[in-house]
């Protein structure tokens, strides 16, 4: 049987974890589903901002606290690098290099989908303004399709908002991954938008395994992870160590001889899955850092940063119902959590995007190619994906 090819557009080369680990994601599922994916390797020359501002004055401010504040020196770990490269080498297949938007054009040319998403590849003060790569504006034979985009800021400037309309309106199947998102689109556009949940979610856990290390921490811990220093999650996890009698694991992208805990500097995506999957706990102010928490059915606490960068978790944590699990200082939260009912509610909140991965984009690219979805299908994915979604097929 013909294998159906799929090109993605994504940024998936970051040294991020969940950045990583949503682009393994999606080639999993799409190899489940008979087809062969490849990442569009494309980054653009002098457009693309590899951080927002917030962060990156963030870092400058964490170096210079840590640095001059402490007297202590930072480096970054040439072996974490190593280990995104061999992850990626070996969990993505990429296309050649293309670095302007007619090379991007040119690579597209002979997939039968090209799928946009997921992560912020729709935030302008990223890639600084409308970036028509990342919303596949240009004419090809293949159905485009975004899955779980992100904007990552809650509207436009004004400027910028009649060129998102025009390629918005380009794509054969919008999906986003956040709320306000589908809202913001509705407001401009009769365009039908779907919110569907990020790909790694789409993944059950036993499907990470076999990306699990051995742990590279003895005994029981809780596990930080932070996206930029917060002594608010540092008070919370010391206080919540404390009342376990567990020690304290930070997995940082540097690391510091003087800390008041153990560090990790040199985790690549597999040791990420590791570190969480052996935690007694993990306290976060990431998204993906909660995504693998519940995954993994540990109990975790989820670090209120701002409303902007909250939107991701908070639509996540409100559709399970745990938006008890969304803190600040002062905001109490006990361990106790029912991961049945967690999980079943999980079920549910994925099932809802089920449908839309499996008979949205891929019932047109079959269509387009003249074939019935049936064939096209993993027999088992069907299936599963059936009773799931509780769709006829």
């Amino acid at each position: 049987m013909t294998k159906y090819k799929v090109a993605i557009a994504t940024w998936y080369n970051y040294k991020n974890y969940g950045t990583a680990l949503q682009a393994g994601a999606m080639t999993n599922c799409i190899s489940k589903l008979g087809g062969d994916a490849f990442m569009l390797a494309y980054e653009p020359k002098g457009t693309l901002i590899n951080t927002t501002p917030l962060a990156f004055a963030s870092f400058i401010k964490r170096c210079t606290k840590r640095l001059f504040g402490r007297r202590t020196s930072l480096y970054l770990s040439a072996e974490r690098d190593e280990l995104f490269d061999f992850y990626l080498k070996e969990r993505v297949n990429e296309t050649a290099e293309c670095r302007t938007f007619p090379e991007l054009r040119s690579m597209s040319e002979g997939f039968d989908a090209i799928l946009c998403g997921s992560d912020q590849i729709w935030n302008t003060d990223i890639t600084r303004g409308i970036n028509k790569g990342f919303f596949l504006d240009f004419k090809t034979n293949g159905k485009k399709i975004s899955y779980a985009a992100s904007m990552g800021i809650p509207r436009l400037e004004e400027k910028y908002e009649k060129d998102f309309v025009n390629a918005v309106e380009n794509i054969d199947c919008v999906s986003v991954r956040e709320d306000t998102l589908k809202e913001y689109i509705n407001s401009l556009t009769d365009k039908e938008v779907e919110k569907v949940v990020d790909p790694t979610l789409l993944l059950e856990k036993e499907d990470y395994n076999d990306l699990l290390k051995e742990n590279m921490i003895d005994g029981k811990y809780l596990l930080i992870y932070a996206l930029g220093p917060d002594e608010r999650l540092t008070k919370i996890a010391e206080q919540k160590a404390a009342e376990k009698n567990l020690k304290i694991v930070e997995l940082n992208d540097f690391k510091l001889k003087e800390y008041f805990c153990e560090q990790v500097s040199n985790a690549g995506p597999e040791e990420f899955l590791t570190l969480i999957k052996n935690a007694e706990v993990v306290v976060t102010n990431s998204f993906h850092g909660t995504v693998f928490s519940l995954l993994y059915n540990k109990p975790f606490y989820t670090i209120k940063v701002n409303e902007y960068i909250d939107a991701r978790a908070e639509n996540l944590l409100t559709e399970l119902g745990l938006e008890s699990r969304l803190v600040d200082i002062g905001e109490e939260c006990n361990w106790d959590m029912n991961f049945n009912d967690i999980q079943s509610r999980m079920d549910i909140y994925v099932k809802k995007s089920l449908p839309y991965f499996i008979l949205g984009p891929f019932f047109m690219v079959v269509e387009a190619c003249g074939e019935f979805i049936l064939p096209f299908l993993n027999k088992d994915i069907i299936d599963n994906g059936a009773a799931k979604a509780d769709v006829d097929y």
